[in-house]
């Protein structure tokens, strides 16, 4: 047989950019934008547009001569209202916002600028058989053969499986330049087409469709080290026709190198955890624990500034999963316990070293410092602790721990932002320990691709 016919077709993004950044027009026809005691209507359009992040915007265009009546400036009519269109006779109504007012090249029409302010659905959302979606800013795959036409095929596409529940995520055909091209502007492209379906083939409901692709971006995130997001969601029926769609974006990070503890070339350990982190996420006791921790994981991976901000962030995501832990596994702590030796003890429960890789030299210095005082011990988690402690009560008089203080109130950047690299890896180890994954990963604090 023919390795290439052989190989499953790509899936095909249903919307794409004519070039990079350029917008995504999603509707062209009659609109209406009602503000404060006016209304106007016309021709205009619906995009999403890239620059300076994804969000939907409109153009109405209307001439001079049908401009409502406004006894004040017409910049007046800046501000928020609501915006209302008709497609396939449905009509549809959103929160919109006029920012920019400006006067065509030829002075017979205003045009007018909007944000809209929420995400926009179309059609019905019952008896979906399948949804197509496009995923922003995500790792190459090493994966499953796909083929894109004939006599061309790649290792490109990735599934994840869980619960019944299918995703089939396909690279982009001209992926490698794409993310060429948008590393460099530190911008945004659609990277992948994505397919999600049950597992039995029956239908299913908008709304546990969109269940899905929220649990989908919070797991890709964690795995990219920012926010990678699913955008313009299209469902079909049994026969294949476009019954429901929503357009809208979560929140999304520019194209950027940032740590991250998974390695592109492993893309099959992803398709391992996945099953692991779908359990988590679907038991109601976890899922507010695993949200919010991978979001100050993130938050705290993708800014450069305020170290100090990002390590009480960090910790905050250590003690929350701590506290969810032993609330699940009738581990009793009193008011006495210490932040670090809940850190420690979580640590200790998983399975994971606390103690910093020599590599971390400035971290290792100034808990050497802190030991020769006889104020702490050399473990990770306390020194971690103490820092995040200082910067939250930062008076390095205070009597409290008076002379550790002093030294932390002297430490360089450079010491800081290891403390910061040494939390981030112990979230990172606590989230793929929870979730059973198993293989290589990227340890951020020595720098190298290690077994987990």
């Amino acid at each position: 047989m023919n390795y290439f016919l052989s190989s499953p077709s790509a899936i095909q993004p249903i919307y794409s950019a004519s070039s990079i950044h350029h917008p995504i027009e999603l509707y062209d026809g009659s609109l209406k934008f009602a503000g404060n005691e006016f209304n106007i209507e016309g021709q205009g359009k619906i995009k999403l547009e890239w620059l300076p992040s994804p969000r939907l915007v409109f153009e109405l265009k209307l001439s001079i001569d049908s401009l409502p009546p406004v006894s004040l400036p017409i910049n007046s009519m800046l501000g928020n209202g609501t915006l209302s269109f008709c497609i396939a006779d449905r009509g549809i109504l959103t929160d919109a916002s006029l920012f920019k007012i400006t006067e065509s090249n030829d002075f017979d029409r205003f045009i007018f600028n909007g944000f809209i302010n929420q995400g926009i659905v179309v059609g019905s959302g019952n008896n979906l058989k399948f949804v197509i979606f496009h995923l922003v800013n995500f790792h190459k795959i090493m994966g499953e053969t796909i083929r894109y036409h004939p006599g061309h095929a790649s290792r490109s596409r990735l599934v994840l499986e869980a619960e019944g529940w299918v995703f089939t995520i396909d690279e982009v055909k001209e992926i490698s330049e794409l993310i060429k091209k948008i590393k460099h502007s530190r911008g945004y492209a659609i990277t992948h087409a994505v397919k999600l379906e049950q597992k039995d083939g029956s239908n299913f409901s908008s709304e546990d469709a969109k269940s899905q692709i929220d649990a989908l971006y919070y797991f890709l995130s964690f795995a990219r080290g920012f926010y990678t997001s699913p955008v313009l969601l299209v469902g079909h029926d049994e026969n294949d026709n476009k019954i429901w769609e929503e357009w809208g974006t979560y929140n999304t990070t520019v194209y950027k190198s940032v740590p991250s503890w998974f390695i592109e070339e492993n893309s099959h350990t992803l398709a391992q955890m996945f099953p692991n982190f779908m359990k988590y996420w679907n038991d109601p006791k976890w899922n507010e624990a695993i949200k919010t921790s991978i979001i100050w994981y993130v938050d705290s991976n993708i800014m450069f500034n305020n170290i100090n901000g990002l390590i009480i962030w960090v910790h905050s995501a250590l003690e929350l999963l701590f506290n969810v832990y032993c609330d699940n596994n009738q581990i009793t702590i009193t008011s006495e316990t210490q932040a670090y030796q809940k850190i420690k003890k979580l640590l200790s429960e998983l399975g994971i070293s606390e103690n910093p890789p020599p590599t971390l030299t400035e971290f290792v210095k100034l808990a050497k410092e802190l030991k020769n005082l006889g104020d702490a011990q050399l473990d990770g988690s306390e020194v971690f602790s103490r820092v995040r402690n200082y910067i939250t009560h930062s008076n390095p008089n205070s009597s409290t721990h008076k002379f550790s203080h002093q030294v932390i109130h002297k430490t360089s950047s450079e010491a800081r932002y290891e403390v910061l690299t040494l939390g981030l890896w112990y979230v990172e180890m606590i989230l793929l320990k929870l979730f059973s994954y198993q293989g290589q990963y990227f340890n951020r604090c020595s720098q190298k691709e290690e077994e987990f």
